[in-house]
């Protein structure tokens, strides 16, 4: 770990009432980019200023127009302007605040790094406060933080909104559901001003702020308040601004709020600039085609003609090497798509490919099947080869789909028959009843004791041997709705097998399988329902969040009533 001092993290970010909705939306995980959220450690997050806002900021923001044209009517009359008063109070309402580039409000995040909040080893566990992240590959991470330090700073930070934005705050949570407990705030700075003409107005404006006028001033401040929890002052980016601008780039970062009037100079001296540059370009451009057209006209004739025929083979060449190219890109794309439906075909026959239906979400295409290579890097080789094929080797596995269905369907109606004609033979035996010559038949020629794991194509067979990691990866794979079939499958294909068996022990090791699978993801195979916080393993909680539309229940007014008569 390094022996450099951590760093305070004081962002600002301008922005528009009219994105109000999509900030809180965020801030209730109801919706936006959650990527890098736990959902399953949201209810961590603490509010303390205005859980919602979104409303009550757009009705402070009305209340404050309403009362501001009222004010200046009232202002207008008391100074004899009746015609102005009149005209604007049949006006719309003016906004208050005035124009500028990225908006009059601010979010405020607050944080340091993750490394500050990690908990010491030998830490007590009840001390320690666990987040998640995610590595480049996408695995979980787990993060051990130090609750103490945690609470050090969500108490430091709630005086340093208190002490600094005095009455602006319309929102302050502390997120601890992300990699590293951060402060979330919305900041609305109102002002009161006074005049003759207009009376008492009540505007929005940032930059009376000082922390929001100046920013390397809110990082000096930052970094001094929040030295007794050992953080130190951010970066200094004012000299990388200032090259910014002389460059013309983007800004590194929101430093400093502008007066509008100061913004539109220098917007217009940016323009200005750039048609000055651009009629330089032009100019000199005027220049080179003065000097090239004086250079034609000096030229012999024999040269010009000689120019024209070279021009005319070298546009002939080019137009035959692009035909060349055409066709070899075209022999290139067909011995591709012929090799990709050789191997496409080759592993739906073999079952490593399957049909993998449409839904809401998704169109229909190709997964891996039961026989799938247990490797990543030949799977990956697979899909790479049948690509170019890839949408008629869809409808070909649709239409295998639909033959394997159709078998299944057969052999499992025969072994329901087989099923019911043993058991009432066995019926019509234990009474002294002679059995009927069909049902004697049916049942002596196809008795369950000739099952194989094939009669039961959708249930799940596992040996005395099987290797419990591809078990674990076979159930990973599986989709809520898809461990539920396949479970439904296993316990039918247990009760046909009515005698004690390696077949029967097979689908008893499956059975089981899929209840341990279920339970790891927190899903009820009763139901149908998926809850993450049942689940007994946190890391397989997420893998798959599909499950079953609610049932549609209907209420009849009176119903008690009736069942009481």
């Amino acid at each position: 770990m390094s022996d450099d001092p951590y760093k305070v993290v004081l962002r600002f970010a301008a922005f528009f009432p009219g994105v109000l909705s999509r900030i809180e939306m965020h801030a209730l995980r109801s919706g936006g980019d959650l990527d890098h959220v736990d959902l399953g450690l949201t209810s961590r997050n603490r509010a303390h200023v205005g859980a919602t806002f979104a409303a009550p900021i757009r009705t402070e923001i009305k209340g404050m127009m309403r009362q501001n044209r009222a004010e200046e009517v009232t202002a207008l009359r008391k100074a004899r302007q009746k015609t102005l008063a009149d005209q604007r109070e049949e006006d719309g309402f003016l906004r208050p605040y005035k124009e500028s580039a990225n908006g009059p409000l601010r979010e405020i995040v607050l944080t340091a790094n993750k490394a500050y909040f990690a908990a010491p080893p030998d830490a007590p566990e009840e001390d320690v406060l666990i987040t998640y992240s995610r590595d480049k590959d996408g695995h979980p991470i787990e993060n051990r933080l130090c609750k103490a330090k945690i609470a050090a700073f969500e108490q430091r930070g709630l005086e340093f909104f208190k002490t600094y934005f005095p009455d602006s705050v319309r929102h302050l949570r502390l997120d601890l559901d992300e990699e590293a407990p951060h402060f979330h705030a919305i900041i609305m700075p109102v002002v009161e001003k006074t005049s003759k003409r207009r009376g008492r107005q009540l505007m929005i404006e940032p930059g009376s702020n000082p922390l929001i006028r100046d920013y390397e001033h809110a990082q000096d401040v930052a970094g001094e308040f929040f030295g007794c929890l050992g953080l130190v002052r951010g970066e200094r980016r004012a000299e990388q601004r200032r090259e910014a601008l002389e460059a013309d780039l983007p800004l590194p970062d929101v430093l400093k709020s502008k007066a509008p009037r100061d913004w539109r100079a220098e917007r217009a001296k940016k323009l200005l600039d750039r048609e000055t540059q651009a009629d330089q370009r032009t100019a000199e451009a005027d220049q080179k085609i003065a000097h090239a057209d004086l250079a034609a006209a000096l030229a012999r004739d024999e040269r010009e003609e000689a120019r024209r025929r070279q021009q005319l083979a070298e546009e002939r060449q080019k137009e035959a090497e692009q035909a060349i190219g055409a066709a070899q890109t075209h022999a290139a794309t067909a011995r591709a798509s012929k090799e990709a439906v050789m191997v496409g075909l080759d592993a739906i026959l073999k079952q490593e490919l399957t049909y993998l239906p449409a839904t809401d979400q998704r169109r229909d295409g190709l997964t891996f099947g039961p026989a799938a290579p247990e490797s990543r890097t030949t799977r990956d080789r697979l899909i790479d080869r049948i690509r170019p094929a890839s949408r008629w080797l869809t409808d070909i596995a649709a239409w295998v789909a639909r033959l394997l269905q159709r078998e299944k369907d057969l052999h499992r109606q025969e072994a329901e028959i087989t099923r019911r004609a043993a058991i009432l033979a066995k019926a019509e035996a234990a009474q002294g009843r002679s059995v009927p010559g069909d049902i004697a038949e049916i049942a002596a020629s196809r008795m369950p004791v000739t099952y194989t794991a094939s009669s039961f194509p959708d249930a799940w067979h596992i040996g005395p041997n099987a290797d419990k990691v591809h078990v674990q990866r076979q159930l990973d794979a599986m989709e809520n709705k898809a461990l539920s079939a396949c479970h439904r499958a296993t316990r039918d294909a247990l009760l046909l097998c009515e005698e004690p068996s390696e077949l029967r022990t097979g689908f008893s090791r499956g059975l089981g399988a899929l209840e341990v699978g279920a339970n790891q993801r927190g899903y009820d195979l009763a139901t149908g329902k998926h809850d993450p916080h049942r689940a007994a393993d946190p890391g397989r909680a997420l893998l798959h969040t599909d499950q079953e539309a609610l049932p549609i229940r209907v209420w009849r007014q009176g119903a008690e009533e009736l069942g009481a008569r």
